[in-house]
């Protein structure tokens, strides 16, 4: 910021030989104005952010179960415990795989 600053002073004091006739100079604060503004608007949508609840801001909620009566019998198979069921469908697959061999030339 102090780099900025101090660039923005020395082209403020020293002349501008580069400008036409009927230009007006640009002024080098604007850039650092434009900045400034976008810093406040981060500010502002920060504070706004930590207003927000902390459930689904810092804490997320577990997954919830879905109620399965209201489907069709047979559509999916659920099980008391539903690691176990992929564990064996792992080792099942594992079992019947068809094994090939790569050999190279």
């Amino acid at each position: 910021m102090a780099a900025t600053l101090l660039h923005i002073k020395s082209r403020m004091l020293l002349p501008n030989t580069t400008r036409r006739s009927g230009e007006t100079p640009e002024d080098p604060r604007k850039e650092l104005v434009q900045r400034l503004v976008e810093y406040q608007k981060i500010q502002e949508l920060s504070k706004q952010l930590y207003v927000r609840p902390l459930l689904g801001r810092d804490v997320y909620p577990r997954g919830t179960r879905e109620n399965l009566q209201s489907l069709v019998e047979g559509e999916i198979v659920t099980e008391e415990n539903p690691l176990f069921s992929l564990i064996a469908a792992y080792r099942y697959a594992l079992k019947h795989m068809k094994k090939t061999i790569h050999e190279s030339w």
